[in-house]
């Protein structure tokens, strides 16, 4: 076999992996086109002030935390999958069955690992992935996170998700500032969009919550926009942390490992 051919045989997973995000992000969007999480008004009594908050949450439903699922366990596959084209390369004598491509919690587990599944590759290729640094704390570090959640998906429950506020539209707000400064005279018809990421979340999003607190005496603004996005929920892994961004960043991260085997020629 070729190392065009072990290549491509790995990169079959990576590329369902793909598949299964698209389908992903099907099912978020029309998760979030339906005004899952409702927004309303009210007013502080004591400063006039306006607030815009959470009136209601509907949960994050349950095929998006299977197809994550697929997601990971796709991705975890691939990197089993290179381990085992590099154990073929590197000729017999070791027990297919327990090759994996080794993570671990942190250097020391990650070592521990790799003495138990990777004894018989080639020198290169164990230093390939020592390179890689596949454990808590160093350089590939989100590998850890992709094969803990993994085995949560598999081996105890699927997986839990949340919501988050993504970012708040300030431009309204801006403008009624600027409006108030004399001699700064501002159309009323213009319309600006400031977005920005509060640095509370507000994760796992709950009713009540306050996304917005205006000037006193403001009036609501139908054109008040808030972006919601679904996030993991694993507090003892990944909470808070952006579902779509995280498994984006899983994908690059695993096909650049795939890519980089297969250049330096450890798949030949």
């Amino acid at each position: 076999m070729t190392a065009e051919e072990r290549v491509a045989l790995v990169r079959m997973k990576a590329d369902r992996a793909k598949k299964h995000i698209a389908e992903l992000q099907a099912e978020i969007g029309t998760f979030l086109k339906s005004n899952p999480y409702v927004v309303s008004t009210k007013r502080n009594p004591k400063t006039r002030q306006l607030i815009y908050y959470i009136a209601s949450v509907q949960p994050t439903p349950r095929i998006i935390s299977v197809i994550i699922g697929d997601v990971l366990q796709c991705l975890r596959s691939t990197l089993d999958h290179l381990a085992y084209q590099l154990l073929l390369v590197g000729g017999p004598g070791f027990d297919e069955r327990k090759v994996r491509f080794p993570v671990g919690r942190d250097r020391q587990s990650y070592e521990s690992e790799r003495g138990r599944v990777v004894p018989s590759l080639r020198q290169d290729a164990k230093d390939a992935i020592d390179a890689v640094e596949p454990y808590g704390g160093g350089k590939g570090a989100l590998l850890w996170t992709l094969h803990n959640l993994n085995n949560i998906d598999k081996h105890r429950t699927i997986l839990t998700a949340g919501a988050q506020v993504r970012s708040v539209d300030l431009g309204y707000t801006m403008l009624q500032m600027a409006r108030q400064i004399p001699g700064n005279p501002i159309p009323d018809d213009l319309e600006w969009h400031a977005w920005f990421r509060p640095a509370n979340t507000g994760f796992p999003l709950k009713a009540g919550y306050v996304l917005l607190t205006s000037a006193p005496d403001a009036e609501p603004d139908e054109k008040q926009q808030f972006r919601f996005e679904v996030a993991f929920a694993e507090s003892e892994v990944a909470t808070g942390q952006p579902i779509g961004e995280t498994l984006h960043e899983m994908t690059n991260l695993v096909n650049r490992i795939v890519t980089t085997f297969y250049d330096v020629g450890l798949l030949s």
